[in-house]
């Protein structure tokens, strides 16, 4: 499913009318939501595709895993209390748009919360989780 959010967004983003493929191309990737959806696909493709290599075995380490889940729990939250009021999207926008802040989100903390070893969080260090959950009821 990110995958298929990533290129969705893509293709609107450089199908766009009046944006010029480059510069389209160039703001595509400077955004956050697209970096973190790019580093929760490999996250979850490469250990499975090529377990044997590098970055396979990179994508699988707890502390790896951790920071990603930190930064899409970011991308969720920021989203959801400051960025999704400023704007409607419809159609094929408002299923990238949702497959990128809602789902995406949601299936990588479940992955995590079941398939990553978290040995290395002892009793006196919290999770990043409990960290940023925490912090949630401020936000507003």
């Amino acid at each position: 499913m990110a995958w298929f959010a990533i290129l969705l967004q893509y293709y609107l983003t450089v199908t766009k009318p009046g944006a010029p493929f480059i510069e389209a191309t160039v703001r595509y990737f400077s955004f956050f939501t697209i970096l973190i959806n790019i580093l929760v696909a490999l996250a979850l493709t490469l250990p499975w595709l090529a377990p044997d290599t590098r970055l396979g075995a990179f994508f699988t380490r707890p502390s790896v895993r951790t920071a990603i889940l930190t930064y899409t729990i970011i991308v969720a939250v920021i989203y959801h209390y400051l960025l999704a009021k400023l704007w409607n999207p419809q159609g094929w926008q408002l299923l990238a748009d949702t497959i990128q802040h809602v789902v995406t989100p949601a299936l990588y903390v479940i992955d995590w919360v079941l398939f990553v070893r978290r040995e290395r969080y002892g009793g006196s260090q919290p999770s990043p989780v409990s960290c940023i959950l925490s912090a949630m009821p401020s936000i507003r």
